[in-house]
């Protein structure tokens, strides 16, 4: 079983591997905040604040105006109860999340995971928002409050998952409706083409041309 680093460490380290950016934890990859904080940075240029031990990071960006939802999006931070990671996708049925991240093992990891619920132990609490298009719901820092209960967090998880599922059965169903508008529209189009075709051609039948010879 994978073990999670959700605290600070307070060796030395290599400079090089801390220095970029100013990250403020250390680490290196065997650290899942400092990797976090390090891969926001290497793929957005921004310098995130530091927000505590890993289960805190969705309180306190919460309570720095960042929004906290529990529905997935690209560019944002996965916080589990003990864990972080960068998320760069999600999978189109929006139930999966690619994520990046550090001390999956004690090193590097990215891959494919749950978009909802737990993952080895570590419980969902919700995905911090570095931009880009606001999430359907999102919660309040009193929400995320440090002494939120593990099935608080996992009710939370439930609920965001059926508001994404209902979210896009209505994509859906508005892509389906445009879809059919749009062939309703390509099929007057054609209509209009071939009635105006034909009575060219009918217009055409109907002239009389007459030569006159010397």
């Amino acid at each position: 079983m994978a073990l999670f680093l959700t605290i600070s460490f307070a060796t030395s380290y290599d400079s090089d591997v801390n220095a970029e950016g100013g990250n403020p934890y250390y680490g290196g990859w065997q650290n899942c905040t400092w990797s976090a904080w390090q891969l926001v940075y290497e793929s957005t240029g921004i310098s995130l604040p530091r927000w505590g031990d890993a289960g805190e990071w969705a309180y306190n960006a919460a309570s720095m105006g960042y929004t906290v939802s529990g529905i997935p999006a690209p560019n944002t931070i996965a916080v589990w109860s003990g864990h972080v990671g960068y998320v760069t996708a999600v999978s189109e049925d929006g139930q999966a999340v690619y994520i990046k991240e550090g001390n999956w093992g004690g090193t590097y990891n990215e891959g494919w995971c749950p978009a909802y619920g737990s993952r080895t132990g570590q419980t969902l609490i919700g995905y911090i928002y570095l931009g880009g298009e606001a999430p359907a719901v999102y919660y309040t820092p009193d929400q995320l409050g440090i002494s939120q209960s593990i099935s608080e967090a996992a009710e939370r998880a439930q609920a965001a998952q059926a508001v994404a599922e209902q979210q896009k059965m209505i994509k859906e169903e508005e892509s389906t409706i445009i879809r059919v508008d749009d062939a309703a529209s390509a099929d007057t189009q054609k209509s209009v083409e071939k009635s105006a075709v034909k009575e060219i051609q009918q217009e055409d039948a109907n002239q009389t041309v007459t030569v006159i010879g010397k």
